[in-house]
């Protein structure tokens, strides 16, 4: 009766564990890794969809000089600060954050040695604030709402992403999970000769993952993506991982006191 006790209250405890592990905190936090090089990479580019698509359909028009299927640009955040007072109305509370790092502000390339110690004139640094709670950022404006997405490039989103970004008051924008979606019209965007879906995912803890372009059939047109193994497995999630990690290892205790109380 003791050894099923035993057994009962182990279970219990991995799996109070686990949940502990895979859930975190009931409050967004922010994960995304300090002094980590995120290098991106263009993964495709299809120059027939291109063509119909885009008034300017060559990868360089579409995506800046040096662009081609291979080449590579990053960014890097360097400093997380935590701040009380988002807003600067002296109150004291709306916390959040203040992220610096720095973005490759040149041509793509093709060589990772580039983006080590990178000269001032390659890079853009930046000071972004990211307000705790997402409603801080107040109603969206169509058109701006854009901004906010590509600050989101740079420094990622507080975790976990999909409940963050969905608790943005969007204008324009819709979120799917982890991805914010947005129609792109040809009739009012002059850059484009038929309708397209621009798409921005965000890993689960924030860190921002790719950005596509599909066309009227969603074909994807060009994706751009976090060079990563681990990232390209559908379904990687770094926080559930850990859980089972730590459900493993307490299996594996558990197993060899087992093995001893028998020996």
């Amino acid at each position: 009766m003791k050894s099923k006790n035993s057994v009962v209250i182990f279970m219990l405890f991995c799996l109070v564990s686990f949940s502990t592990a895979a859930l975190g905190a009931s409050d967004y936090s922010y994960g995304v890794s300090e002094d980590e090089l995120f290098i991106y990479e263009i993964k495709s580019y299809d120059e027939d969809l291109a063509e119909d698509a885009f008034v300017n359909p060559d990868i360089e028009d579409a995506l800046g000089q040096g662009a081609e299927v291979g080449a590579m640009t990053a960014t890097m955040i360097t400093d997380i600060d935590d701040i009380d007072d988002y807003n600067n109305d002296a109150t004291e509370d709306d916390p959040g954050w203040q992220i610096e790092g720095w973005y490759w502000n040149t041509e793509w390339t093709e060589d990772e040695e580039d983006f080590d110690d990178p000269d001032s004139s390659d890079i853009w640094e930046f000071t972004i604030k990211v307000p705790e709670d997402p409603e801080d950022y107040g109603a969206m404006l169509p058109g701006w709402e854009i901004f906010l997405v590509w600050s989101f490039i740079y420094t990622g989103v507080p975790d976990p992403a999909d409940e963050y970004l969905d608790d943005i008051e969007w204008a324009d924008i819709d979120v799917e999970d982890s991805t914010l979606v947005i129609e792109g019209d040809a009739s009012t965007n002059p850059t484009i000769n038929e309708d397209v879906t621009f798409e921005y995912e965000f890993k689960s803890n924030g860190q921002f993952h790719s950005r596509r372009i599909l066309s009227e059939d969603d074909e994807v047109i060009y994706e751009v993506s976090l060079q990563s193994f681990l990232s390209s497995i559908p379904g990687y999630n770094p926080t559930l991982i850990g859980g089972l990690m730590v459900f493993s290892i307490m299996s594996l205790i558990y197993l060899n006191i087992i093995k001893k109380q028998e020996n």
